[in-house]
């Protein structure tokens, strides 16, 4: 799931700057342009940033058009937006510049006025995490709430750009900063560089209530998941309202394997995970699942009934093992042993494994493909049901791992089907296998 969100992280690569500003007083200023040709070391910094973010955003810059303010503020107690009264606007977009390394995260919204007066919290807005460092920056629209989340008793001090389209009273009710620390615009560049943040997309229910309507304290769980990312990252929340299981569910039931069990339980959602840390990303492979006699049971009594077209990308054709009761009985049987099996190979016997779909997929010459996509199911059971002298190539390769995996028949390969796999096609000859689909139960 993605959503757009004006909002960019910059790191300032001129360490100077932050050494001047700190001897200054907090009050907010107006920078004068007509004092362009001897700007202070600040107002060269305001100045140079302005300039760039306006050329990011692919917009002109012209003095007669707008004004640009500037303040060094502490971290705010409550959640704000920015807004000029008298003139009824907000700024075109805001700048803030970290000045220490002890900071509190900083949550920007989408909420604007008239949702937060109207409590109109709805199940696409969402909001950001941004865990700053000193000297990174953030570009956003502060028209929509925004704050800082207090996981520290510190509060960081940060400078603040705001860029308004022309006021008269803002520049006359406002005072210009001055200085005695001078120096020529052109003698010092200001050098920023958009910073490659991690980001990740994270559910989490009615989180943006708590943080705009309650006198929140510290929310452990909310916690847990912030220091999971290095600093820099940035953390996307979609808040919902809807009937999900949610993070703070598992970490309270769950808590050994919450935070890997949590990118795979909610359908329709698009969370990123670490396939090579990921408990559940590890293929499994099982030798003599099925006997050899077994195996040609099940053949031969599928090419009794028509093969249908599968739903599923990653399987040509689909035999619904409910046509054939007696196999269907004995894999019900059996599998009861198996799910208890799995569960050990994934050190997570506290969950329950239910079988969603069962069935057969033959794989002939016609199916060749080499495009790589998902299960879509919490895990993937495959039985290989004929030798592989019957059939050429037919191998699997997964998107975190370029090996090629060939399993014998009778044996079973179980893998995350959220990953990204190749279908497994063959040159020649015929492939079946039978397929469980198996997903969480909590």
């Amino acid at each position: 799931m993605t959503h757009s969100f004006d909002c960019k992280i910059y790191n300032v690569e001129n360490g100077f700057f932050m050494n001047h500003v700190l001897d200054t007083s907090e009050k907010n200023y107006v920078l004068d342009f007509s004092n362009k040709n001897s700007f202070t070391n600040i107002e060269n910094f305001v100045y140079q940033v302005s300039i760039f973010h306006f050329k990011e955003r692919n917009l002109e810059f012209d003095e007669n058009k707008y004004n640009i303010e500037f303040s060094i503020e502490n971290e705010y107690d409550k959640f704000k937006n920015d807004y000029n009264k008298t003139n009824k606007s907000h700024p075109l977009f805001s700048i803030i510049t970290f000045m220490v390394n002890e900071c509190n995260p900083m949550i920007l919204t989408n909420i604007d006025m008239d949702c937060y007066k109207y409590k109109e919290i709805q199940d696409e807005n969402i909001f950001i995490c941004f865990k700053p460092t000193k000297n990174s920056q953030i570009v956003f629209d502060s028209s929509k709430y925004y704050g800082f989340y207090k996981m520290n008793e510190n509060k960081g001090k940060f400078f603040k750009i705001n860029i308004w389209e022309k006021c008269e009273n803002l520049k006359n009710d406002i005072p210009k900063y001055s200085s005695n620390q001078t120096c020529e615009a052109s003698e010092i560049a200001i050098s920023l560089s958009e910073i490659d943040v991690q980001s990740e997309t994270i559910i989490y229910k009615n989180m943006i209530n708590l943080f705009l309507y309650e006198d929140y304290e510290k929310i452990e769980s909310f916690d847990n998941i912030i220091n999971k990312y290095p600093e820099n990252s940035k953390i996307i929340f979609n808040n919902t309202v809807k009937d999900f299981i949610d993070i703070t569910f598992l970490q309270d039931n769950y808590p050994d394997i919450a935070d890997e069990l949590y990118p795979f339980i909610n359908k329709n959602t698009e969370i990123s995970f670490d396939s090579t840390t990921n408990r559940f990303c590890k293929n499994k492979i099982i030798q003599n699942m099925l006997s050899k006699d077994v195996c040609y049971w099940i053949i031969n009594e599928c090419e009794k009934f028509q093969w249908e077209e599968s739903t599923y990308v990653n399987y040509p054709t689909y035999l619904s093992i409910e046509k054939m009761p007696a196999i269907l009985n004995f894999l019900l049987f059996i599998s009861n042993f198996w799910l208890v099996e799995i569960k050990k190979l994934y050190n997570c016997e506290n969950i329950n494994l239910n079988i969603n779909d069962l069935f057969v997929s033959k794989y002939t010459k016609e199916s060749i493909s080499e495009v790589m996509n998902p299960d879509c199911s919490f895990l993937s059971l495959n039985i290989y049901l004929n030798s592989n002298i019957d059939y050429m190539n037919g191998e699997i390769c997964f998107n975190d791992n370029d090996q090629k995996i060939m399993i014998q028949q009778g044996d079973a390969l179980i893998y995350n089907g959220k990953k990204m796999r190749t279908k497994g096609s063959v040159n020649d000859g015929a492939k079946y296998v039978l397929v469980f689909m198996l997903e969480i139960i909590l």
